[in-house]
């Protein structure tokens, strides 16, 4: 199990009163980030100088409010 800590800030929230979309799409490429960061490789390198694709597919189950 890998975990990242955010820190919620207004700017995260939008006019609904909950995370924007954009918001959270960029929290998750942080915390991959942070995974890649972890585990000693990189986007570009995820060992024998494979990278990764990045492709992302959003469904969206429940809003967040704060």
């Amino acid at each position: 199990m890998f975990s990242v800590n955010y820190k919620v800030t207004i700017s995260d929230i939008n006019y609904g009163g909950h995370m924007g979309n954009e918001r959270a799409l960029l929290l998750f490429q942080q915390s991959r980030i942070e995974l890649f960061k972890s585990l000693g490789v990189t986007e570009i390198n995820v060992g024998d100088n494979v990278g990764t694709i990045q492709k992302m597919h959003m469904f969206i189950i429940k809003a967040r409010y704060i």
